[in-house]
């Protein structure tokens, strides 16, 4: 161990020497150093790290090659600190004038636009709010109380939903949500639903299994869907259609 320490105190000395006296081949030593060193460091500690023993000449050098590894990890950490302005302009982008884009552009008029509008100004301050659900054909679904979306077998529900108050909102096309637990029994006594629509309570494992369940009605043979509000997630505020 004496040993050791004495070779490392040697071979940092003479490092360090050199690099003072041949400032011209400062950066390819530094560099050689801190491949050599840390080459023999990473080799002797693997060795230990598998439980093995590592040959006479790894084990006597791993202190003075630690040594060389942190001196010129120094050095370099040193030489950053101190040509750090250089460094950061170097690394600096140039100047760049951000601009929205075409479709962020188109709807940052629509919202201006419905700013201007008596019916539409409330969807508007909503999304200036954060309120991003909205879109042109959601704001025009929502204003008009006999718009539909889904397919022939569902719009009778959909329009008897938004009928009797209860919030439906357009998802997208051919697919709605609707804020109510739907009772199957008098659902399918008060429509004539076609064999291919169907009520079905599903188990939503998106991210985990603690996602809520879902409920939707659903029509098979067109892919239209009004997502409801599951059994178990209803509160006592809930809506029930159809209406008991």
């Amino acid at each position: 161990m004496i040993a050791s320490i004495i070779i490392a105190i040697a071979a940092v000395t003479l490092l360090v020497w050199l690099i003072d006296r041949a400032p011209k081949y400062r950066v390819f030593m530094l560099a050689a150093s801190f491949v050599a060193a840390g080459f023999w460091v990473v080799l002797a500690l693997g060795f230990h790290l598998h439980q093995q023993q590592a040959p006479a000449g790894i084990d006597a050098g791993f202190l003075p090659a630690a040594a060389i590894l942190a001196v010129t990890v120094g050095y370099g950490v040193r030489a950053m600190w101190l040509k750090r302005g250089e460094h950061m302009s170097s690394f600096t982008l140039p100047h760049v004038s951000l601009r929205p884009s075409m479709e962020m552009s188109e709807r940052l008029a629509w919202i201006e636009q419905m700013k201007s509008d008596p019916r539409r100004r409330r969807y508007a301050q909503m999304i200036e709010r954060g309120d991003n659900f909205w879109s042109p054909a959601r704001v025009e679904y929502d204003l008009d109380p006999r718009a539909t979306t889904c397919c022939a077998h569902l719009a009778p529900i959909e329009s008897a939903m938004r009928s009797t108050g209860v919030r439906v909102r357009l998802s997208g096309n051919g697919t709605a949500d609707a804020a109510c637990k739907v009772d199957p029994e008098a659902l399918a006594r008060e429509f004539t639903l076609a064999p291919s629509v169907r009520y079905e309570e599903l188990a939503a494992y998106d991210r985990s299994f603690e996602d809520p369940p879902q409920a939707r009605l659903s029509c098979d043979a067109c892919n239209s869907r009004i997502w409801v509000v599951h059994a178990t997630q209803a509160g006592a505020d809930t809506k029930i259609f159809p209406q008991r």
